[in-house]
């Protein structure tokens, strides 16, 4: 809660309701499937837009890393998705 700025006191709910998603949520679609890549896709865009909208974080520097994992992750999934319906 340090982290964030003060309006931005909730925002560690949003990365509780991110995990949940992505870890909880997925994981009861059909495993390996595409339906399961473009949700995960479709969250994790969310999410950085999310971040990118909002800006939460105090330190500009935990904002970019921020980012920067948040893109890591959509780039990651689209890959994934790419290569799967080769």
């Amino acid at each position: 809660v340090k982290t964030y700025k003060p309006e931005y006191y909730w925002f560690e709910l949003v990365f509780f309701l991110k995990k949940f998603l992505m870890a909880g949520v997925l994981g009861y679609t059909d495993s390996g499937s595409l339906s399961q890549l473009y949700f995960g896709l479709l969250f994790s865009f969310s999410f950085l837009c999310v971040v990118l909208y909002c800006k939460p974080y105090k330190a500009s520097r935990t904002f970019y890393v921020a980012c920067a994992a948040e893109v890591n992750l959509f780039v990651t999934i689209s890959c994934i998705l790419c290569v799967i319906s080769l």
